[in-house]
């Protein structure tokens, strides 16, 4: 987690859940959650690709994270990390709508207040 001007950020890079990983997040009061999407495979780990979470996983961590917002990475990166960001946006808005979600194209800007200002 990194903090510059009370903004608060996340990054999960290349994980997977864990025991106490949400109440670590939540702990943090982030303003951005960043998580990976790319998924685990038994297609991937077999050509020893190395994965990730999944949407469905990302997505109730977002929840449970209660960051304001939520970016989904590692979904495009590599020519075996093929998911769709949409999946992750659509399974918010379908089960966890209180949610905040950007998939920002790159050069995107993202301008970010604390909860506070």
């Amino acid at each position: 987690m990194i903090e510059f001007d009370g903004v608060r950020i996340a990054h999960t890079g290349d994980t997977l859940v864990y025991e106490g990983l949400a109440e670590r997040l939540r702990a943090l009061e982030l303003d951005l959650l960043i998580v990976p999407i790319n998924g685990v495979s038994w297609f991937r780990e077999r050509r020893g690709i190395v994965g990730n979470m999944n949407v469905l996983e990302a997505a109730e961590l977002a929840e449970t994270s209660a960051a304001r917002l939520v970016i989904p990475v590692h979904w495009d990166l590599f020519a075996d990390n093929t998911e769709d960001p949409e999946h992750f946006v659509r399974r918010l808005a379908t089960h966890h709508p209180g949610v905040n979600a950007s998939v920002p194209s790159i050069g995107t800007r993202i301008d970010l207040v604390p909860a506070d200002g």
